[in-house]
């Protein structure tokens, strides 16, 4: 089966439009309607749902989707050790990232690899963990930074983080700790992404509701709005180290704990690009979580 027409099948789902996929590959319109439409011939069955507002897998589509990801994930390898053989290094190794504090060490040792393999392209993606790990599941990404969730993958473990409190300065606290149950009647600032963040997770698994007053899209958001007196929020609390002015970090009572880090597509299915890379990241990683 050709593999050119998953990757492309693959790419549409990801978009969910044809066109924007095509455009994405650098196909026609009309050259990937003909690749969909061999390849749902080849297949012997529909594979996409076609409307007004674009595609969507039929659930014949849904069943193929595990083996139509591993014979891409298998067929990148083969190219790869292929070129190995021939003394090339080659692809492209898909980094996520969840934590903006991972920013300068993930970019410092990307540009420390590409001198060493100039044929390897590097994709860095920020997003919150559950969406990289959606994404590491679809085989979208390769690696990714994140707080621990249940997807399979090889996991390394950076460090365990332990949540805080971020309240205003002259926030009036008769203790150490910030009683959990607060939450629900302080201003709470919302930070917003894909999938359930470490902080809800946390006030879910104590069933807590927070008194949602504000939502914001990104940490350094909260952090301001909280700074201004605004209100509270939770986060993790390994960004203490890296906000030490403006708010107070307070461990919430009672804690809550969150294993932070490095999972990557399982060791048959990794790409040599990838596993190289892994390999160089994971240290310095630990030695920038562990500090």
């Amino acid at each position: 089966m050709d593999t050119e027409k998953i990757r492309a099948l693959l790419k549409a789902l990801e978009t969910g439009n044809l066109g924007e996929a095509a455009d994405r590959l650098g196909y026609t319109h009309s050259g990937m309607s003909r690749m969909m439409a061999s390849l749902e011939e080849e297949t012997g069955v529909r594979l996409l749902n076609r409307s007004r507002r674009g595609v969507s897998p039929t659930t014949e589509c849904e069943e193929l989707l595990p083996a139509m990801r591993g014979l891409v994930q298998t067929d990148e390898q083969y190219r790869q050790i292929a070129a190995n053989l021939k003394g090339l290094q080659t692809g492209t190794v898909r980094i996520g990232n969840a934590f903006y504090f991972m920013q300068n060490v993930l970019a410092k040792t990307a540009k420390e690899f590409s001198g060493r393999y100039p044929g390897i392209k590097i994709e860095l993606i920020d997003a919150y963990s559950s969406e990289l790990a959606e994404m590491l599941e679809r085989g979208n990404l390769d690696i990714c930074i994140i707080s621990r969730r249940d997807v399979e993958c090889d996991w390394r473990p950076l460090v365990d983080d332990v949540m805080v409190a971020w309240l205003p300065e002259d926030y009036k606290l008769n203790r150490k700790t910030y009683p959990a149950e607060k939450f629900a009647e302080d201003d709470f600032i919302e930070i917003l992404g894909e999938g359930e963040l470490d902080n809800m997770k946390a006030l879910h698994s104590l069933g807590i509701e927070p008194n949602i007053k504000y939502s914001v899209r990104t940490d350094q958001s909260a952090y301001a709005m909280v700074a201004a007196g605004l209100g509270v929020t939770l986060t993790n609390g390994i960004y203490a180290k890296y906000v030490t002015s403006g708010i107070r970090n307070v461990r919430m009572d009672p804690p809550c704990h969150v294993e932070i880090g490095i999972a990557a597509t399982p060791k048959q299915l990794r790409s040599l690009a990838a596993d190289k890379f892994l390999e160089e990241i994971y240290p310095v990683c630990l030695a920038e979580a562990r500090k």
